[in-house]
C-alpha cells in the first residue's frame, strides 16, 4: 500500500508545486514558463503525456536562457516523472546553482534522491528547505515521507504535524499522518485523520477513501472498507489500487469468488503487475484450488523473477497441497533472494514439520524468530514442532509467547489447550479452549476440544477411568496367579 498511494500523493503535490512556481518575477512570461503551466495541466488530466516533447521544449527554453532556474526545475520534474532520476537530479543541482536559495528546487531533488532510496540526502534536501523557507509545509510533509521510508515513525509524525500546523486544510498531510498512525496500529486515529482528509479534498479523495478502507480492513470490518472501496472506484473507475484492496476484503470475508473478480480488474488495468498475479493467486489458494493459485503465482514469477514473495506464495501453494519437497525449493529460493524475510523461513519450518523433520523445523522457526523476535507465527509453528518431538514443555513456552505477542491468536490457545489436554491438566486446557472461542465463537476444534476436555475431567469419566484401572489391574493380578 504505502509506496504506491505516497507515490501518487508526491505526483499530486509537485505538480501543485509547479503550478504555484509559474508566477514569474513580474513582466510577461517567457515560452518555457508557459509551458510549465500547460505541463502541470497536463498531468492533471493525462497521465500518459508525450515526457519527450515536454523534455525538448524545456531544452529548448534552457537554451534561450542559460540562466533560467525554473526551467530547469520543470525538466527535472519531467525526468523524475519519467524515472529518470540521475538526469532530474542533474537538472535540481543545475537550477540550485543558479538560485541558491531556490527552496523549491531542493524540494524536488529531495523528492527525487528519496525515489532513488537515498533518504538521508533527500531529508538533508528537505530540511535545507526548511531553512530557506521556515514556513514552507510541503517540505515538512515531504521529509515526513523520508522518514516514514527509513522507518522512522515518530520524525514522520512530528513532521507531518508541523506540515498541517502551517498549512490546516493540507489535506495530503492527514492522509499521511494517517499512514503512520495505521502503520502503528493506531487504525482508529487514523481513520479520523482520513475523515478529514476527505473532508478538506472531497472531490479528490480516491486515495483517502482507499487508505480509510485499509484501516478498516485491519479493524476487520470488511463491510466498512468495502464501502470505501466502492467509493474510490467511482470517483477512479481506473484506480487499481483501490480493485486490489477491495479484493483483499472480501478475501477476509471469505468471499473468494469476489475477490477474484476484483484481482481480474486489477490485472486488466496493470497486466504486467507480478502483485496483482500473486493477489489473486492467493484467492484461489483461500478457495482450496491450489493448481491456479500456482499457475499465477508462476505468471508473477515471468514477470518479475527476482520477486521473493512469489516464490515463497507458491511454496505455501505446495505446502497446503502437501508437496513439502517442491515447498521446501521455493521456500530455499525466497531465502536467497530475501535473506532476511524472517516469514519465509518460519514457511520453510513448518514445510519440514510436514515432511516430520523437525529438528530443521526448529532451526528454520529458530532463524525467523532471530530475525524477527515479534513474529507470532514462528512461536506458535516452533511449538507445534517442539510437540512433534515429545518436548511439551518448551512447546507450551511458545505457544504461550505466541500469545503474548497477538493476545488474540486463537489457534495458540487451542495448541497449548491440547498440550495441558494431554497433560491431564484439564482446568488449564478449559481455560485455553474458553479463550480461543472467546476470540472466535465459531472455532469448531475449540469447541470441540472443549466438550472433550469437560468429558475428560467429569465425575462419571472419571469413576469411570478408576473402575477400568481397577478391573486392569485385577485382571493382571489373575493372570499372575
Amino acid at each position: 500500500m504505502g509506496k504506491t498511494i505516497l507515490w501518487v500523493i508526491i505526483i499530486a503535490v509537485v505538480v501543485m508545486f509547479l503550478w504555484c512556481m509559474c508566477g514569474g518575477d513580474g513582466g510577461e512570461k517567457p515560452a518555457a514558463e508557459k509551458a510549465v503551466v500547460t505541463y502541470a495541466k497536463a498531468v492533471r488530466r493525462e497521465p500518459n503525456l508525450d515526457v519527450d516533447k515536454a523534455i525538448a521544449k524545456y531544452t529548448k527554453a534552457i537554451q534561450l536562457n542559460p540562466n533560467n532556474a525554473k526551467a530547469y526545475v520543470s525538466r527535472g520534474l519531467t525526468y523524475s516523472f519519467n524515472g529518470e532520476y540521475d538526469k532530474a537530479i542533474a537538472d535540481y543541482t543545475e537550477a540550485i546553482r543558479l538560485k541558491p536559495n531556490f527552496a523549491d528546487a531542493y524540494v524536488k531533488r529531495g523528492i527525487a534522491y528519496k525515489d532513488k532510496g537515498d533518504y538521508d540526502r533527500a531529508i538533508s534536501d528537505y530540511t535545507e528547505a526548511i531553512r530557506l523557507k521556515p514556513s514552507f509545509a510541503d517540505a515538512y510533509n515531504f521529509r515526513g515521507i523520508a522518514y516514514s521510508d527509513k522507518g522512522d515513525k515518530d520524525r514522520a509524525i512530528a513532521d507531518y504535524t508541523e506540515a498541517i500546523r502551517l498549512k490546516p486544510k493540507f489535506a495530503a498531510a492527514y492522509n499521511n499522518r494517517g499512514i503512520e498512525y495505521s502503520d502503528k496500529g493506531d487504525n482508529d486515529r487514523a481513520i479520523a485523520h482520513y475523515n478529514e482528509a476527505i473532508r478538506l479534498e472531497p472531490n479528490g479523495a480516491v486515495i483517502y477513501y482507499t487508505n480509510r478502507g485499509i484501516a478498516y480492513a485491519k479493524k476487520g470490518e470488511y463491510d466498512r472498507a468495502i464501502a470505501d472501496y466502492n467509493q474510490a472506484i467511482l470517483l477512479n473507475p481506473n484506480y487499481a489500487s483501490a480493485y486490489n484492496f477491495r479484493g483483499e476484503a472480501y478475501s477476509g470475508k471469505g468471499d473468494y469468488n469476489q475477490a477474484i473478480a476484483d484481482y481480474n480488474e486489477v490485472i486488466r488495468l496493470s497486466p504486467k503487475s507480478a502483485d496483482a498475479y500473486i493477489t489473486r493467486g492467493n484467492a484461489y489458494s483461500g478457495k482450496g484450488d491450489y493448481d491456479r493459485a500456482i499457475a499465477d503465482y508462476n505468471q508473477a514469477i515471468l514477470l518479475s523473477p527476482k520477486l521473493a514473495n512469489a516464490y515463497n506464495v507458491r511454496g505455501n501453494a505446495y505446502s497446503d497441497k502437501g508437496d513439502y519437497d517442491q515447498a521446501i525449493a521455493d521456500y530455499t529460493e525466497a531465502i536467497r533472494l530475501n535473506p532476511n524475510g524472517a516469514v519465509i523461513y518460519s514457511n520453510r519450518g513448518i514445510a519440514y514439520s510436514g515432511k516430520g523433520d523437525h529438528d530443521m523445523a526448529i532451526a528454520d522457526h529458530d532463524k525467523a524468530i532471530q530475525l524477527n523476535p515479534n513474529l507470532p507465527d514462528a512461536y506458535n509453528f516452533r511449538g507445534l514442532a517442539y510437540k512433534g518431538k515429545g518436548d511439551y514443555n518448551r512447546a507450551i513456552a511458545d505457544y504461550s509467547d505466541a500469545m503474548r505477542l497477538n493476545p488474540k491468536y486463537a489457534a495458540a490457545y487451542i495448541n497449548r489447550g491440547d498440550l495441558y489436554k494431554n497433560k491431564g491438566d484439564y482446568d488449564r486446557a478449559i481455560a485455553d479452549y474458553e479463550a480461543a472461542l472467546r476470540i472466535n465463537p465459531n472455532l469448531k476444534k475449540a469447541s470441540d476440544s472443549l466438550s472433550h476436555a469437560k468429558l475428560l475431567m467429569s465425575p462419571e469419566y472419571q469413576l469411570g477411568k478408576r473402575v477400568g484401572e481397577w478391573v486392569g489391574e485385577w485382571i493382571k493380578g489373575r493372570k499372575r496367579k
